[in-house]
């Protein structure tokens, strides 16, 4: 089977494009042909269809200089896309796919590429990440706090808020991104079988319009074989992931003012580094190391040897790799109670879950568990079990499968 794969990144970006690779690396292991679609960038992986790749587009840096000519090339990026329509359309016919998966496209492929697929007559499959097809600001968050405001398509809010970066141009065109399919039904006309990694996601989409019967509950998978897992007790607290205001990381900060024994290592990079190292200093907090971004076998040892991971979201994640990572590696997460994260983490089997947003019960619970050596031990080991049940590639893999089936036999029906 030949397996069109789009997402707007062709490097591990984030968690979006881990599962797009992911799946790409298990279809090739299962002898099926995967067809990478995305955007040019630097940091990309090779492809023998990178020539098909639509130019790079970099939204804040277009966005600095409002004039005419950057505001025309966002726009028609983010509503529908005519590179992206010509490029697509000629890796189809070079490559006759019989399914299209679709992940991230947003405003960096755009909509077009659904209209691309629809006409080709592909079946789509798409998994949705984040909360991109509810909320112009992709996260239903609003200046650090949660909202629902533009649920029925009210997406005016998102402008009239300056949800994305508080930048009234930004809000526009992602206001604009959101409208605009909403009112031609993209996305619930063309995409046959979307995937919620969460339940939780599932049951938002379903409050936000999208047919039920069109979306299918199925948790991310990770290869195994590369997540050597530890059940020792570690060494000291870590949190990784990105350094922004929905992540919770000033909660955890606040937090560990509370445990000033016990070293905690924040691992990460992004647009609150400054904001939270200043907090540090503030605070007097000397037992906090910022360590920058970390990846492969560097970070899953700093997972390893940490007495557990902390994951402090303040805002509806949906199914957070850095749970699912975490617990791989044979360590216990303690996660806020927050959109998919109760869906992972077991409190009192594989961790502990604690309010959002509240560091005196998210401190309570991270000097419960260092006092307990074994209880990290037994939490581990729970972690690590649960991983290799609900998330192993090969479950995921028969999964897509009998989606992929489905819709090709309804496919030729038609």
């Amino acid at each position: 089977m030949k397996i069109l794969i789009c997402n707007a990144f062709y490097y591990a970006r984030g968690g979006a494009e881990v599962c797009a690779m992911d799946l790409e690396n298990i279809l090739i292991s299962k002898g099926h042909e995967a067809i990478p679609f995305s955007m040019e960038h630097p940091r990309n992986l090779p492809s023998p269809y990178s020539t098909y790749f639509v130019s790079n587009i970099d939204y804040p840096d277009l966005l600095e200089a409002i004039n005419p000519a950057n505001v025309i090339r966002a726009t028609e990026r983010i509503i529908f896309s005519r590179e992206t329509k010509i490029k697509l359309t000629q890796l189809i016919e070079d490559t006759r796919p019989d399914i299209a998966h679709v992940h991230n496209i947003g405003h960096e492929l755009s909509p077009s590429v659904l209209y691309v697929l629809s006409k080709a007559n592909i079946p789509i499959v798409m998994t949705v990440h984040d909360f991109g097809l509810l909320c112009p600001n992709t996260t239903l968050l609003s200046h650090g706090e949660i909202c629902e405001r533009c649920k029925g398509g009210k997406y005016y809010h998102a402008v009239f808020r300056r949800c994305k970066r508080d930048s009234l141009p930004a809000s526009l065109l992602a206001g604009l991104g959101s409208t605009i399919p909403n009112w031609l039904n993209t996305y619930q006309s063309k995409v046959d079988a979307f995937i919620a990694p969460s339940k939780f996601l599932r049951q938002k989409m379903i409050e936000f319009d999208y047919p039920a019967d069109k979306i299918i509950h199925l948790p991310n998978t990770i290869k195994l074989s590369d997540f050597r897992p530890s059940f020792e007790p570690g060494k000291y607290i870590l949190y990784f992931g990105r350094l922004h205001i929905s992540k919770g990381v000033s909660t955890l900060l606040k937090a560990m003012s509370h445990i000033p024994n016990t070293p905690a290592i924040i691992a990460g990079e992004g647009e609150l580094e400054g904001d939270l190292k200043r907090f540090v200093q503030k605070m007097g907090l000397t037992n906090i190391e910022f360590v920058g971004y970390q990846s492969g076998e560097t970070l899953h040892d700093l997972i390893r040897n940490a007495s557990f991971v902390v994951v402090p979201s303040e805002y509806y994640e949906n199914s957070p790799l850095t749970c699912i990572e975490s617990m791989a590696l044979g360590r216990p997460v303690i996660g806020a109670d927050i959109g998919g994260i109760p869906e992972l983490v077991q409190d009192g089997e594989t961790g502990f879950l604690f309010e959002s947003r509240n560091f005196e019960g998210l401190a309570k619970k991270m000097r419960y568990l260092l006092a307990h050596p074994a209880m990290q031990i037994r939490f581990g080991q729970n972690a690590r079990c649960r991983v290799e049940r609900l998330f192993n590639s090969n479950r995921y893999y028969q999964s897509i499968m009998e989606i992929y089936q489905k819709l090709l036999q309804r496919s030729v029906k038609a």
